[in-house]
């Protein structure tokens, strides 16, 4: 195990690499090459994850197991291999030792990717995400664009071993803690349910439960999730007044709070994992907009094959007074057959602001009803 956290040896290109994203609802998808191959297939890149490979590959590349490890639901074991170069971009690592294992058994079958590309392969560069252009930028040594403006800029650490990057946060004046910089994470923040007795004493008004759940991580079991609002939070010189945190299990990996998308995506964001330095600058978008409330419907959808349950919603939300039940099925929403969505159009429809009107119809063919939800605000000011 230690021997695969001291792997990898980079290999730098003159110049900045320049590598286009697909972004999808929060997934960043990038073009990578193995060993070589010169046929990129699609990786998630993810900062709260290590880089692995999906064992499925295996056959096409000829992987050699070498030693094994844990997954992240620990029922699943994964082999370690050695890649003799993983590329993205102009940017590469030799002789990277890394996890391989079916990723369909631990993230669901709809999730069809080569692998993940993690911070104990970015570690070895300065790693800038423009979420405005959908690129990504690589190099050895930072060079920010001038107009960009001026950056806030923050101390980052990345312990030892799986080097995910961590900066500040600040809570009400009275609580600092480590936040992991997490682009796996659709979130603005969620917090370990280890923490939920120091948050009940500093939100700033009603505590929400989930009947079901709405939010759980690979590995993990929460009976229920909650939402909060928390007054004041600072990270450096970024203020942000009552917004909407999400408690839940976390991995006991990583278990401090996770920023996510809905914060990291009005800035670009630059990971300067050489020098311990993380610099945001503000989007040309306008002026930062943290949402300090959710205009929702509650309700979280999950696909089991090509049929789809009820998962779970918040306490008093729309979909909890409509009196669905967690676990019953969901035959189409907006006039669309589950059958035909994928996860990501079932959460698309769900959040999508255009709809104001969510149209369900839940039960069995047999015995169905149709649900109208109505998105409100979850918390009544």
């Amino acid at each position: 195990m230690i021997q695969k956290f001291r792997s990898g040896d980079p290999e730098y290109s003159q110049g900045t690499s320049v590598i286009p994203f697909s972004l999808v609802n929060h997934k960043i998808y990038i073009p990578v090459d193995i060993n070589d191959h010169n046929e990129p297939m699609q990786f998630l890149m993810d900062t709260g994850s290590l880089t692995f490979v999906n064992r499925s590959l295996s056959e096409e590349y000829h992987f050699k197991p070498a030693g094994e490890m844990p997954t992240l639901d620990k029922r699943t074991v994964a082999h370690l291999t050695t890649l003799e170069r993983l590329r993205l971009g102009d940017m590469s690592v030799r002789e990277f030792i890394v996890p391989m294992f079916r990723i369909e058994a631990v993230f669901g079958k709809s999730f069809q990717v080569g692998g993940f590309i993690g911070s104990d392969f970015l570690q070895h560069f300065c790693t800038t995400l423009d979420y405005e252009d959908n690129l990504l930028y690589l190099d050895r040594e930072c060079n920010d664009p001038i107009n960009w403006g001026n950056p806030y800029i923050l101390p980052m650490d990345t312990p030892y071993p799986f080097r995910f990057p961590q900066i500040t946060l600040h809570i009400n004046s009275q609580l600092d803690v480590p936040v992991l910089i997490d682009t796996g994470s659709p979130y603005l923040l969620i917090f370990p349910t280890e923490m939920l007795a120091d948050l009940k004493k500093l939100s700033s008004g009603p505590i929400l439960p989930s009947q079901g759940m709405l939010i759980r991580w690979p590995g993990t079991r929460p009976e229920r999730n909650y939402i909060l609002r928390l007054s004041e939070m600072s990270i450096g010189d970024i203020k942000l007044h009552n917004i909407p945190v999400i408690v839940t299990d976390l991995l006991q990996q990583v278990s401090i709070p996770l920023l996510g998308k809905s914060f990291l995506d009005q800035f670009r964001v630059v990971l300067d994992y050489p020098a311990n330095e993380c610099r945001l600058y503000p989007s040309g978008k306008g002026d930062l907009d943290f949402n300090d409330n959710l205009y929702t419907t509650g309700l979280a959808v999950q696909k089991q094959g090509d049929e789809a349950v009820i998962n779970g919603f918040w306490e008093s939300s729309p979909a909890h007074l409509a009196g669905l039940k967690v676990e019953e099925p969901v035959l189409s929403i907006n006039s669309h057959p589950v059958s035909d969505l994928s996860q990501s159009e079932i959460n698309s429809l769900l959040t999508d602001h255009c709809f104001q009107e969510i149209i369900l119809e839940v039960g069995t063919e047999l015995d169905h009803r149709q649900v109208t939800l109505v998105k409100t605000l979850l918390f009544s000011d």
